[in-house]
């Protein structure tokens, strides 16, 4: 996908910035109880990620002028929803689905 996209910014003549560089991989044994973050907090972090970036290309995908720049957006979302449905689904196993309380005026 990130292929296509930086095709098509080239195509058009879009600069586009210079990539970081990698971050080197440092193995760290011992990670205090309180930085680590749970299964649960990782899948709920996921799954806020994923919400945001439908969110973001719908939006996209309705402001497109061109068809074949929402078509790449519709791409985006179509990748993201199928990454979702598992994640739900495993989510729900673990019980990791909360209700919000209810709203009393």
């Amino acid at each position: 996908m990130a292929e296509e996209i930086n095709k098509l910014l080239k195509e058009e003549g879009v600069p586009l910035p210079e990539d970081t560089p990698e971050k080197p991989y440092i193995e760290i044994k011992n990670i205090p109880e309180g930085a680590k973050l749970n299964d649960e907090e990782i899948a709920n972090l996921m799954s806020f990620n994923l919400l945001l970036g439908i969110n973001y290309a719908s939006r996209s995908l309705t402001e497109a002028i061109r068809p074949d720049v929402g078509y790449i957006f519709f791409k985006v979302i179509m990748k993201k929803v199928l990454l979702c449905v598992p994640l739900k689904d495993l989510m729900q196993k673990r019980n990791w689905l909360r209700m919000p309380p209810p709203y009393r005026a």
